[in-house]
Protein backbone atom coordinates (compact mmCIF):
# COMPACT_ATOMS: atom_id res chain seq x y z
CA UNK A 1 0.00 0.00 0.00
CA UNK A 2 1.47 3.37 -0.93
CA UNK A 3 1.65 6.39 1.35
CA UNK A 4 -1.21 8.85 1.56
CA UNK A 5 0.93 11.52 -0.06
CA UNK A 6 1.71 9.19 -2.96
CA UNK A 7 -1.97 8.41 -3.49
CA UNK A 8 -2.80 12.11 -3.31
CA UNK A 9 -0.22 12.82 -5.97
CA UNK A 10 -1.77 10.20 -8.27
CA UNK A 11 -5.20 11.69 -7.68
CA UNK A 12 -3.92 15.17 -8.44
CA UNK A 13 -2.58 13.96 -11.79
CA UNK A 14 -5.85 12.18 -12.52
CA UNK A 15 -7.85 15.30 -11.67
CA UNK A 16 -5.65 17.39 -13.92
CA UNK A 17 -5.91 14.93 -16.84
CA UNK A 18 -9.66 14.71 -16.37
CA UNK A 19 -10.06 18.46 -16.67
CA UNK A 20 -10.75 18.90 -12.98
CA UNK A 21 -13.38 16.17 -12.85
CA UNK A 22 -13.31 13.61 -10.06
CA UNK A 23 -11.88 10.23 -11.07
CA UNK A 24 -13.74 6.99 -10.54
CA UNK A 25 -11.71 4.27 -8.88
CA UNK A 26 -13.43 0.93 -9.35
CA UNK A 27 -12.60 -2.77 -9.31
CA UNK A 28 -13.17 -4.28 -12.72
CA UNK A 29 -11.69 -7.69 -11.99
CA UNK A 30 -14.76 -9.40 -10.56
CA UNK A 31 -17.44 -9.03 -13.25
CA UNK A 32 -18.03 -8.80 -17.00
CA UNK A 33 -20.10 -6.42 -19.13
CA UNK A 34 -19.29 -3.47 -16.88
CA UNK A 35 -19.58 0.16 -17.87
CA UNK A 36 -17.69 3.16 -16.56
CA UNK A 37 -20.60 5.40 -17.46
CA UNK A 38 -20.62 8.31 -19.86
CA UNK A 39 -19.21 10.85 -17.34
CA UNK A 40 -16.72 8.69 -15.44
CA UNK A 41 -12.97 9.23 -15.63
CA UNK A 42 -11.69 6.00 -14.18
CA UNK A 43 -8.48 4.49 -12.92
CA UNK A 44 -8.56 0.85 -13.98
CA UNK A 45 -7.50 -1.15 -10.93
CA UNK A 46 -8.87 -4.45 -12.17
CA UNK A 47 -5.54 -6.20 -12.61
CA UNK A 48 -6.57 -7.91 -15.88
CA UNK A 49 -6.77 -6.74 -19.47
CA UNK A 50 -10.23 -5.88 -20.68
CA UNK A 51 -11.90 -5.68 -24.06
CA UNK A 52 -14.88 -3.80 -25.41
CA UNK A 53 -17.86 -6.00 -26.31
CA UNK A 54 -20.67 -5.39 -28.81
CA UNK A 55 -22.61 -3.35 -26.23
CA UNK A 56 -19.66 -1.04 -25.64
CA UNK A 57 -19.01 -2.42 -22.15
CA UNK A 58 -15.95 -4.13 -20.68
CA UNK A 59 -15.23 -7.87 -20.38
CA UNK A 60 -12.26 -9.49 -18.64
CA UNK A 61 -9.75 -11.27 -20.84
CA UNK A 62 -9.88 -15.11 -20.76
CA UNK A 63 -7.27 -17.81 -20.90
CA UNK A 64 -7.35 -20.65 -23.41
CA UNK A 65 -7.41 -24.28 -22.33
CA UNK A 66 -10.89 -25.54 -23.08
CA UNK A 67 -13.18 -25.79 -26.09
CA UNK A 68 -16.67 -24.41 -26.73
CA UNK A 69 -16.00 -21.17 -24.86
CA UNK A 70 -18.24 -18.17 -25.48
CA UNK A 71 -16.53 -15.27 -27.21
CA UNK A 72 -16.83 -13.08 -24.08
CA UNK A 73 -13.42 -11.82 -23.04
CA UNK A 74 -11.60 -13.82 -25.72
CA UNK A 75 -9.63 -11.15 -27.57
CA UNK A 76 -8.89 -13.38 -30.55
CA UNK A 77 -11.40 -16.22 -30.45
CA UNK A 78 -10.51 -16.94 -34.05
CA UNK A 79 -8.27 -15.66 -36.80
CA UNK A 80 -9.74 -12.58 -38.44
CA UNK A 81 -10.01 -12.48 -42.24
CA UNK A 82 -10.57 -9.36 -44.32
CA UNK A 83 -13.62 -9.14 -46.59
CA UNK A 84 -12.98 -6.69 -49.43
CA UNK A 85 -15.55 -4.19 -50.69
CA UNK A 86 -15.00 -2.19 -53.89
CA UNK A 87 -17.11 0.68 -55.15
CA UNK A 88 -16.95 3.50 -57.68
CA UNK A 89 -16.60 7.11 -56.56
CA UNK A 90 -17.82 10.02 -58.69
CA UNK A 91 -16.15 12.86 -56.76
CA UNK A 92 -12.84 14.28 -57.99
CA UNK A 93 -10.41 14.91 -55.12
CA UNK A 94 -7.56 17.35 -55.69
CA UNK A 95 -4.13 16.83 -54.19
CA UNK A 96 -4.04 18.59 -50.83
CA UNK A 97 -7.81 18.34 -50.29
CA UNK A 98 -8.72 17.82 -46.65
CA UNK A 99 -5.48 19.32 -45.33
CA UNK A 100 -5.25 21.09 -41.99
CA UNK A 101 -6.89 18.49 -39.73
CA UNK A 102 -6.03 18.69 -36.03
CA UNK A 103 -6.88 16.24 -33.23
CA UNK A 104 -9.76 18.50 -32.16
CA UNK A 105 -10.84 20.04 -35.49
CA UNK A 106 -10.96 17.48 -38.32
CA UNK A 107 -11.14 18.61 -41.95
CA UNK A 108 -13.18 16.18 -44.03
CA UNK A 109 -13.94 15.42 -47.67
CA UNK A 110 -17.28 13.97 -48.79
CA UNK A 111 -17.25 11.41 -51.61
CA UNK A 112 -20.31 10.64 -53.72
CA UNK A 113 -20.91 6.88 -53.99
CA UNK A 114 -24.04 5.14 -55.26
CA UNK A 115 -23.27 2.00 -53.26
CA UNK A 116 -21.81 2.23 -49.76
CA UNK A 117 -22.14 -1.44 -48.87
CA UNK A 118 -19.27 -2.38 -46.52
CA UNK A 119 -18.15 1.21 -45.81
CA UNK A 120 -18.64 1.96 -42.11
CA UNK A 121 -17.66 4.74 -39.71
CA UNK A 122 -14.29 3.96 -38.16
CA UNK A 123 -13.12 2.00 -41.16
CA UNK A 124 -10.46 2.84 -43.73
CA UNK A 125 -11.17 3.92 -47.30
CA UNK A 126 -8.39 3.20 -49.82
CA UNK A 127 -8.22 5.22 -53.02
CA UNK A 128 -7.55 3.60 -56.42
CA UNK A 129 -6.28 0.21 -55.24
CA UNK A 130 -6.78 -1.49 -58.62
CA UNK A 131 -3.72 -3.25 -60.00
CA UNK A 132 -3.03 -3.09 -63.73
CA UNK A 133 0.00 -5.26 -64.08
CA UNK A 134 1.96 -3.32 -61.44
CA UNK A 135 1.57 -1.47 -58.17
CA UNK A 136 -1.15 1.21 -57.91
CA UNK A 137 0.27 4.67 -58.56
CA UNK A 138 -2.28 6.80 -56.66
CA UNK A 139 -3.01 4.52 -53.73
CA UNK A 140 -3.62 6.24 -50.37
CA UNK A 141 -5.91 5.85 -47.37
CA UNK A 142 -8.29 7.97 -45.33
CA UNK A 143 -10.37 7.46 -42.18
CA UNK A 144 -14.16 7.13 -42.59
CA UNK A 145 -16.01 9.62 -40.37
CA UNK A 146 -19.56 9.45 -41.77
CA UNK A 147 -21.67 7.40 -44.18
CA UNK A 148 -24.98 8.27 -45.84
CA UNK A 149 -26.32 4.96 -47.14
CA UNK A 150 -25.93 4.62 -50.91
CA UNK A 151 -25.22 8.34 -51.21
CA UNK A 152 -21.86 9.37 -49.78
CA UNK A 153 -18.90 8.54 -47.57
CA UNK A 154 -17.07 11.28 -45.65
CA UNK A 155 -13.37 10.78 -44.92
CA UNK A 156 -10.55 12.47 -43.04
CA UNK A 157 -7.05 12.55 -44.55
CA UNK A 158 -3.84 12.99 -42.54
CA UNK A 159 -2.90 16.58 -41.71
CA UNK A 160 -1.26 17.18 -45.11
CA UNK A 161 -4.44 16.18 -46.97
CA UNK A 162 -4.68 14.02 -50.07
CA UNK A 163 -1.34 13.06 -51.58
CA UNK A 164 -2.69 12.59 -55.10
CA UNK A 165 -5.40 13.92 -57.37
CA UNK A 166 -8.15 11.34 -57.90
CA UNK A 167 -10.16 12.07 -61.04
CA UNK A 168 -13.62 10.55 -61.11
CA UNK A 169 -14.74 7.91 -61.77
CA UNK A 170 -12.30 5.75 -59.81
CA UNK A 171 -12.37 2.70 -57.55
CA UNK A 172 -12.31 2.90 -53.74
CA UNK A 173 -11.86 0.02 -51.34
CA UNK A 174 -12.55 -0.93 -47.75
CA UNK A 175 -12.42 -4.07 -45.63
CA UNK A 176 -14.55 -5.62 -42.90
CA UNK A 177 -13.14 -8.21 -40.54
CA UNK A 178 -14.79 -11.62 -40.18
CA UNK A 179 -14.07 -14.45 -37.77
CA UNK A 180 -12.55 -17.48 -39.46
CA UNK A 181 -15.09 -20.32 -39.25
CA UNK A 182 -14.82 -23.75 -37.72
CA UNK A 183 -16.13 -26.19 -40.35
CA UNK A 184 -18.23 -28.07 -37.77
CA UNK A 185 -20.18 -24.89 -37.12
CA UNK A 186 -20.44 -23.60 -40.67
CA UNK A 187 -21.48 -26.88 -42.26
CA UNK A 188 -20.92 -28.25 -45.76
CA UNK A 189 -22.66 -25.37 -47.59
CA UNK A 190 -20.58 -22.31 -46.70
CA UNK A 191 -21.34 -18.65 -47.30
CA UNK A 192 -17.64 -17.90 -47.71
CA UNK A 193 -17.71 -15.30 -44.91
CA UNK A 194 -14.81 -15.99 -42.58
CA UNK A 195 -13.48 -18.78 -44.80
CA UNK A 196 -9.81 -17.95 -45.25
CA UNK A 197 -9.54 -20.00 -48.44
CA UNK A 198 -13.07 -21.10 -49.24
CA UNK A 199 -12.10 -22.36 -52.67
CA UNK A 200 -9.02 -23.11 -54.74
CA UNK A 201 -7.67 -20.24 -56.78
CA UNK A 202 -6.28 -20.63 -60.29
CA UNK A 203 -4.42 -18.19 -62.51
CA UNK A 204 -6.04 -17.03 -65.76
CA UNK A 205 -2.78 -15.57 -67.10
CA UNK A 206 -3.41 -11.87 -67.12
CA UNK A 207 -7.08 -11.24 -66.58
CA UNK A 208 -9.55 -9.38 -68.82
CA UNK A 209 -7.98 -6.46 -70.70
CA UNK A 210 -8.48 -2.85 -69.75
CA UNK A 211 -9.92 -0.37 -72.27
CA UNK A 212 -6.32 0.35 -73.30
CA UNK A 213 -5.87 -3.30 -74.26
CA UNK A 214 -3.35 -3.89 -71.45
CA UNK A 215 -4.03 -6.89 -69.20
CA UNK A 216 -5.92 -5.80 -66.09
CA UNK A 217 -3.95 -7.86 -63.62
CA UNK A 218 -7.08 -9.59 -62.25
CA UNK A 219 -5.30 -12.88 -62.76
CA UNK A 220 -7.07 -15.19 -60.30
CA UNK A 221 -10.38 -17.03 -60.65
CA UNK A 222 -12.01 -19.29 -58.09
CA UNK A 223 -12.61 -22.94 -58.92
CA UNK A 224 -16.30 -23.76 -59.38
CA UNK A 225 -18.39 -26.63 -58.08
CA UNK A 226 -20.11 -28.34 -61.05
CA UNK A 227 -23.46 -27.04 -59.78
CA UNK A 228 -22.06 -23.55 -60.17
CA UNK A 229 -21.21 -24.11 -63.83
CA UNK A 230 -24.72 -23.81 -65.23
CA UNK A 231 -25.21 -20.93 -67.66
CA UNK A 232 -27.51 -17.98 -68.01
CA UNK A 233 -27.52 -15.86 -71.15
CA UNK A 234 -29.36 -12.57 -71.60
CA UNK A 235 -29.65 -9.93 -74.30
CA UNK A 236 -27.95 -6.60 -73.62
CA UNK A 237 -27.96 -3.23 -75.34
CA UNK A 238 -25.13 -3.22 -77.87
CA UNK A 239 -21.94 -2.30 -76.05
CA UNK A 240 -19.77 0.72 -76.75
CA UNK A 241 -16.02 0.75 -76.19
CA UNK A 242 -15.08 2.22 -72.81
CA UNK A 243 -18.54 1.81 -71.27
CA UNK A 244 -18.51 1.19 -67.52
CA UNK A 245 -21.83 -0.65 -67.41
CA UNK A 246 -24.09 -3.08 -69.28
CA UNK A 247 -27.83 -2.64 -69.86
CA UNK A 248 -29.68 -5.97 -69.69
CA UNK A 249 -33.02 -6.40 -71.45
CA UNK A 250 -34.24 -8.55 -68.54
CA UNK A 251 -33.22 -8.80 -64.88
CA UNK A 252 -29.88 -10.60 -64.50
CA UNK A 253 -30.06 -10.54 -60.68
CA UNK A 254 -33.14 -12.74 -60.60
CA UNK A 255 -31.47 -15.02 -63.15
CA UNK A 256 -28.53 -15.73 -60.86
CA UNK A 257 -26.00 -12.92 -61.43
CA UNK A 258 -24.00 -12.02 -58.31
CA UNK A 259 -21.66 -9.22 -57.25
CA UNK A 260 -18.11 -9.86 -58.46
CA UNK A 261 -19.25 -12.26 -61.18
CA UNK A 262 -17.42 -12.58 -64.49
CA UNK A 263 -19.49 -12.06 -67.63
CA UNK A 264 -18.60 -13.17 -71.16
CA UNK A 265 -19.77 -10.83 -73.93
CA UNK A 266 -20.60 -12.00 -77.43
CA UNK A 267 -22.06 -10.69 -80.67
CA UNK A 268 -25.26 -12.70 -80.94
CA UNK A 269 -26.57 -15.52 -78.77
CA UNK A 270 -24.44 -18.15 -80.50
CA UNK A 271 -21.43 -15.92 -81.13
CA UNK A 272 -17.99 -16.57 -79.71
CA UNK A 273 -17.07 -14.70 -76.53
CA UNK A 274 -15.14 -11.56 -77.42
CA UNK A 275 -14.18 -10.41 -73.92
CA UNK A 276 -14.75 -10.83 -70.20
CA UNK A 277 -15.99 -8.14 -67.81
CA UNK A 278 -16.43 -8.22 -64.04
CA UNK A 279 -19.51 -7.08 -62.09
CA UNK A 280 -18.61 -4.24 -59.73
CA UNK A 281 -19.53 -4.22 -56.04
CA UNK A 282 -20.97 -0.80 -56.84
CA UNK A 283 -24.35 -2.42 -57.64
CA UNK A 284 -27.59 -2.96 -55.78
CA UNK A 285 -29.28 -6.22 -56.85
CA UNK A 286 -33.00 -5.63 -57.39
CA UNK A 287 -36.09 -7.60 -58.30
CA UNK A 288 -38.57 -6.72 -61.02
CA UNK A 289 -38.47 -6.48 -64.78
CA UNK A 290 -35.73 -5.07 -67.00
CA UNK A 291 -34.06 -3.17 -68.42
CA UNK A 292 -31.45 -3.31 -65.67
CA UNK A 293 -28.10 -1.49 -65.64
CA UNK A 294 -25.15 -3.38 -64.12
CA UNK A 295 -21.95 -1.49 -63.29
CA UNK A 296 -18.59 -3.05 -64.16
CA UNK A 297 -15.15 -3.07 -62.57
CA UNK A 298 -13.35 -3.00 -65.92
CA UNK A 299 -14.75 -0.98 -68.84
CA UNK A 300 -15.87 -2.65 -72.05
CA UNK A 301 -13.14 -2.92 -74.68
CA UNK A 302 -15.10 -3.99 -77.78
CA UNK A 303 -18.20 -2.41 -79.27
CA UNK A 304 -21.33 -4.18 -80.57
CA UNK A 305 -21.59 -7.14 -78.14
CA UNK A 306 -25.29 -7.96 -77.75
CA UNK A 307 -25.40 -10.94 -75.38
CA UNK A 308 -23.97 -11.64 -71.92
CA UNK A 309 -23.30 -15.13 -70.56
CA UNK A 310 -22.47 -15.92 -66.93
CA UNK A 311 -22.32 -18.86 -64.54
CA UNK A 312 -25.28 -19.57 -62.26
CA UNK A 313 -26.20 -22.20 -59.70
CA UNK A 314 -28.18 -25.23 -60.85
CA UNK A 315 -29.63 -28.19 -58.98
CA UNK A 316 -28.17 -30.60 -61.52
CA UNK A 317 -25.07 -30.87 -63.63
CA UNK A 318 -24.71 -28.26 -66.38
CA UNK A 319 -25.67 -29.04 -69.95
CA UNK A 320 -23.16 -26.41 -71.06
CA UNK A 321 -20.68 -24.27 -69.20
CA UNK A 322 -18.22 -21.42 -69.51
CA UNK A 323 -14.58 -22.18 -68.83
CA UNK A 324 -14.27 -19.47 -66.15
CA UNK A 325 -13.02 -20.93 -62.90
CA UNK A 326 -12.73 -24.45 -64.31
CA UNK A 327 -9.36 -25.88 -63.42
CA UNK A 328 -9.56 -28.92 -65.69
CA UNK A 329 -12.06 -27.89 -68.33
CA UNK A 330 -10.82 -30.47 -70.80
CA UNK A 331 -8.66 -33.57 -71.13
CA UNK A 332 -5.14 -32.95 -72.36
CA UNK A 333 -3.38 -35.47 -74.59
CA UNK A 334 0.31 -35.85 -75.36
CA UNK A 335 0.97 -35.45 -79.09
CA UNK A 336 4.33 -37.02 -80.01
CA UNK A 337 4.02 -35.50 -83.48
CA UNK A 338 3.49 -31.95 -82.22
CA UNK A 339 5.09 -29.31 -84.43
CA UNK A 340 6.60 -27.67 -81.35
CA UNK A 341 8.19 -30.36 -79.15
CA UNK A 342 8.17 -27.93 -76.20
CA UNK A 343 4.37 -27.78 -76.43
CA UNK A 344 3.28 -31.39 -76.92
CA UNK A 345 -0.09 -31.20 -75.14
CA UNK A 346 -3.35 -30.66 -76.98
CA UNK A 347 -6.72 -30.22 -75.33
CA UNK A 348 -9.65 -32.31 -76.50
CA UNK A 349 -12.26 -29.81 -77.64
CA UNK A 350 -15.85 -29.83 -76.43
CA UNK A 351 -19.24 -30.51 -77.85
CA UNK A 352 -18.34 -28.99 -81.21
CA UNK A 353 -17.53 -32.56 -82.14
CA UNK A 354 -13.87 -33.25 -81.46
CA UNK A 355 -14.48 -34.83 -78.07
CA UNK A 356 -17.29 -35.80 -75.67
CA UNK A 357 -16.09 -39.34 -75.47
CA UNK A 358 -18.24 -42.30 -74.64
CA UNK A 359 -21.70 -40.82 -75.12
CA UNK A 360 -23.73 -38.98 -77.70
CA UNK A 361 -25.90 -35.97 -76.97
CA UNK A 362 -28.19 -36.49 -79.98
CA UNK A 363 -29.65 -39.51 -81.76
CA UNK A 364 -31.14 -40.54 -85.10
CA UNK A 365 -33.51 -43.54 -84.95
CA UNK A 366 -35.01 -46.16 -87.29
CA UNK A 367 -32.70 -45.44 -90.20
CA UNK A 368 -33.19 -47.73 -93.19
CA UNK A 369 -31.71 -45.62 -95.99
CA UNK A 370 -28.70 -43.37 -96.49
CA UNK A 371 -29.12 -40.37 -94.14
CA UNK A 372 -27.28 -37.14 -93.39
CA UNK A 373 -27.07 -37.38 -89.61
CA UNK A 374 -25.18 -34.10 -89.25
CA UNK A 375 -24.15 -31.68 -92.02
CA UNK A 376 -21.39 -30.08 -89.97
CA UNK A 377 -18.35 -31.30 -87.99
CA UNK A 378 -19.23 -33.67 -85.18
CA UNK A 379 -18.47 -36.99 -83.56
CA UNK A 380 -20.10 -40.30 -84.42
CA UNK A 381 -20.31 -42.03 -81.06
CA UNK A 382 -22.29 -45.26 -81.49
CA UNK A 383 -24.27 -47.24 -84.06
CA UNK A 384 -26.79 -49.84 -82.92
CA UNK A 385 -27.81 -52.40 -85.53
CA UNK A 386 -31.48 -53.15 -84.91
CA UNK A 387 -32.15 -55.36 -87.99
CA UNK A 388 -29.11 -57.14 -89.43
CA UNK A 389 -29.67 -57.03 -93.23
CA UNK A 390 -26.56 -56.40 -95.31
CA UNK A 391 -23.50 -54.44 -94.15
CA UNK A 392 -23.56 -50.64 -94.50
CA UNK A 393 -21.10 -47.76 -94.11
CA UNK A 394 -20.54 -44.61 -92.08
CA UNK A 395 -18.85 -41.67 -93.82
CA UNK A 396 -17.28 -38.29 -93.02
CA UNK A 397 -19.13 -36.05 -95.50
CA UNK A 398 -22.14 -33.75 -95.72
CA UNK A 399 -24.38 -35.37 -98.39
CA UNK A 400 -25.45 -38.93 -99.12
CA UNK A 401 -24.13 -38.58 -102.67
CA UNK A 402 -20.66 -37.73 -101.36
CA UNK A 403 -20.33 -40.99 -99.37
CA UNK A 404 -17.44 -42.81 -101.01
CA UNK A 405 -14.65 -45.12 -99.95
CA UNK A 406 -12.23 -42.18 -99.50
CA UNK A 407 -14.28 -40.74 -96.60
CA UNK A 408 -15.57 -44.00 -95.11
CA UNK A 409 -14.87 -44.25 -91.38
CA UNK A 410 -16.54 -47.57 -90.50
CA UNK A 411 -18.37 -50.60 -91.83
CA UNK A 412 -21.76 -51.17 -90.23
CA UNK A 413 -21.76 -54.93 -89.54
CA UNK A 414 -24.53 -57.20 -90.80
CA UNK A 415 -25.22 -58.38 -87.25
CA UNK A 416 -27.53 -57.10 -84.51
CA UNK A 417 -25.68 -55.24 -81.75
CA UNK A 418 -23.81 -52.05 -80.86
CA UNK A 419 -20.78 -50.58 -82.62
CA UNK A 420 -18.87 -48.06 -80.48
CA UNK A 421 -16.87 -45.61 -82.61
CA UNK A 422 -16.36 -42.26 -80.79
CA UNK A 423 -14.96 -40.97 -84.09
CA UNK A 424 -14.35 -37.30 -85.00
CA UNK A 425 -15.86 -36.24 -88.33
CA UNK A 426 -14.29 -33.13 -89.85
CA UNK A 427 -16.98 -32.49 -92.50
CA UNK A 428 -20.20 -34.14 -91.33
CA UNK A 429 -21.82 -37.49 -90.49
CA UNK A 430 -23.57 -39.67 -93.07
CA UNK A 431 -24.70 -43.26 -92.52
CA UNK A 432 -25.78 -45.66 -95.26
CA UNK A 433 -27.47 -48.84 -93.94
CA UNK A 434 -27.12 -51.96 -96.09
CA UNK A 435 -30.05 -53.59 -97.86
CA UNK A 436 -32.69 -54.63 -95.33
CA UNK A 437 -30.72 -53.10 -92.46
CA UNK A 438 -32.19 -50.88 -89.67
CA UNK A 439 -29.89 -48.85 -87.43
CA UNK A 440 -29.95 -46.18 -84.71
CA UNK A 441 -27.13 -43.62 -84.24
CA UNK A 442 -25.91 -41.43 -81.36
CA UNK A 443 -23.68 -38.45 -82.12
CA UNK A 444 -22.52 -34.98 -81.08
Amino acid sequence: MGSKSGIDAVLDVALTNAGGLSPTIAAFHNADNQSLGSTAFGLNTGGVAQGVNAAGNLDRQRESGSDLQPTRGVFASSTQTAQEFLASCTTTVAAGAGSGSTPTVPVTVTLTMANTNGFVVGGTLNFEPVFSGGLPTRYESAYITAVVANTSVTVQFPAAGALFTHTQPYVVQTFLQNQQRDFSGEGPCLTGIGANIAVDIESNSGGPPLATGIASGWTLDTDRNLQGKNNAQMAITATTAGAGSLVFAGNPWTSGLIIGQQILLSVGAAGAAVEEVIVSKNNLPVTGAGPITVNLVNPVVNASSTFATFDVFGVGLPASATIIGTEDCSIWLNDPAASDPKRPFNALAGRGGVAQTGQGLSSALNLTAATVVKASPGRLVRINVIVAGAAGTANDCTTTGAAVAANEIAVIPAAVGPLLLDWPCAAGIVVAPGAGQTIAVSFV
